[in-house]
């Protein structure tokens, strides 16, 4: 409807109409509803972080060098030993049992602190843990998730290498199939230095120091001590990691029980691997 102007003859001026539209209603309604509410991500669990680090480790071709350099030292020294001694004198002539198949047990104790030590501290210096902490939304489950997956990965190369150096000898006639207990504390302890190596990674974030320390510690400083023929420093050696590994293993004997060797060695465990998670999980990530 339009209305004469009072203003110019001629002119008109629109008039506001009001709309009964009855769809408009409905419509207008439902738009405020037709958005979805936004959701948040469900937070990866324990279970989830665990299988990323090993899947992130699985595509590193480090991971496959240690693990190449572990097996041939988990098959080699058993098989050559056998393989040279066969021939020989019946007093020197190598007669493996379970325990003796890793005989290389030394050689693979290092080669998992190396992985281990290393692996943390490069993970933690090249800035990479900081992606865990982001997705997982827990800093010790990062730290904790990482080493899991380094003993894993160790204690399956164990046993992929003791059952094939296992059933070489046994395929010659040579293994006797006894102390297996012997063989799978020395497994254990494996595992338990390498826990030691990646807590040592982690308290210090420097791959070539803490690979260097537990070596150095191992090699240099309880061998140094062992040496020493002075009663307070004897005693000392009672109180060491790598000599209670050793008692254990009946390899030495510095006049403690195993109990007295197993709570030493577990004193020492909890101490660098709570330690080292516990430091890192506050520690400022840039």
């Amino acid at each position: 409807m339009t209305v004469p102007s009072t203003g110019r003859p001629g002119s008109v001026i629109p008039q506001p109409t009001t709309s009964t539209n009855s769809t408009a209603a409905p419509n207008d309604a439902a738009a405020p509803t037709s958005a979805a509410a936004p959701t948040s991500a469900a937070v990866p669990g324990p279970a989830d972080v665990l299988r990323a680090e090993l899947g992130r480790m699985l595509n590193l071709p480090a991971t496959w060098g240690y693990a190449f350099a572990y097996l041939f030292f988990v098959v080699a020294p058993p098989v050559l030993m056998w393989f040279t001694t066969r021939n020989g004198p019946a007093e020197f002539q190598f007669e493996p049992t379970f325990a003796s198949v890793l005989l290389g047990a030394d050689f693979l104790t290092i080669i998992a602190i190396v992985f281990a030590a290393a692996g943390s501290a490069g993970d933690i210096a090249g800035r990479r843990v900081a992606f865990g902490y982001l997705a997982s939304g827990s800093r010790w489950g990062v730290h904790s998730a990482r080493m899991v997956a380094q003993l894993l990965l160790i204690a399956a190369a164990t046993v992929i290498g003791f059952a094939i150096a296992a059933g070489i000898l046994a395929a010659a006639g040579a293994l006797s199939a006894e102390n297996f207990g012997g063989a799978a504390l020395a497994a254990g302890l494996i595992l338990v230095w390498a826990a030691i190596g990646s807590g040592v990674g982690t308290l210090i974030p420097v791959p070539a120091v803490a690979v260097a320390l537990p070596i150095g510690w191992i090699l240099v400083l309880e061998m140094a001590v062992g040496l020493v023929p002075v009663d307070w420093v004897q005693t000392l050696a009672q109180y060491l990691p790598w000599t209670a590994s050793r008692q254990l293993l009946g390899m030495m004997d510095v006049f403690v029980s195993d109990f007295h060797a197993s709570l030493v060695l577990t004193g020492w465990f909890a101490a660098v691997v709570v330690g080292g998670v516990i430091i890192a999980s506050r520690r400022d990530v840039k």
